[in-house]
C-alpha cells in the first residue's frame, strides 16, 4: 500500500527538504515523481520500517505469479492478468532481467489501463508490447490517461 509505506518513509525522513517542498506545493508533480523515486530506492535497500511489505518479499510475489502464469502454459493459449503499474513493471523487470530502479523507470511510466503482452512457454518468457493504450487513441479520449 503506498499511503502506509509514504507514512513509513516520511516517519523517518521528515526533515527530508524534498519531502517538505512537495508538502508545501502538493500540486507539483516534479518534485512529487522525485520523491516516489526516492522513495522506491529506499524501500529496494530495506531502509523504511515499518512497511507492509518489503521490497523483496514483494518482488518474490511477483516471481510466484510470473511462474504460476508459466505453469498455465501447457493448459491455455491466452492468459489474462490484472496487476498494478508496480506489480506489471516488476514483472516486467524480472522477464527482461533488468535492475530494480529500471523497474522503478518503468513504474513511473506505467498508464493506467494499459495493456502490456508476453510470449511464454514452460521455459521462457518475452515481453512483446508493454504499456499500450491504443483503447485511448482519439482526442476525445486523451483526457482520460492517467499515470500510476
Amino acid at each position: 500500500n503506498l499511503v502506509v509505506m509514504t507514512g513509513a518513509y516520511v516517519k523517518c525522513n521528515g526533515d527530508d527538504p524534498l519531502d517538505q517542498q512537495v508538502m508545501a506545493q502538493p500540486g507539483d508533480k516534479r518534485n512529487f515523481y522525485r520523491l516516489l523515486r526516492q522513495m522506491l530506492s529506499a524501500w529496494t535497500a530495506d531502509e523504511i520500517p515499518g512497511v507492509p511489505e518489503t521490497w523483496w518479499d514483494f518482488k518474490m510475489r511477483v516471481a510466484e505469479a510470473k511462474e504460476q502464469l508459466q505453469g498455465l502454459s501447457k493448459q491455455s493459449h491466452s492468459v489474462l492478468a490484472i496487476g498494478s503499474g508496480g506489480s506489471i513493471s516488476t514483472f516486467v523487470g524480472l522477464v527482461l532481467g533488468i535492475p530494480d530502479e529500471t523497474v522503478f523507470d518503468l513504474n513511473l511510466q506505467y498508464k493506467n489501463t494499459a495493456l502490456s503482452h508476453f510470449f511464454f512457454n514452460q521455459h521462457r518468457m518475452h515481453l512483446t508490447g508493454f504499456n499500450n493504450i491504443s483503447h485511448f487513441d482519439s482526442n476525445e479520449m486523451e483526457q482520460f490517461i492517467t499515470y500510476g
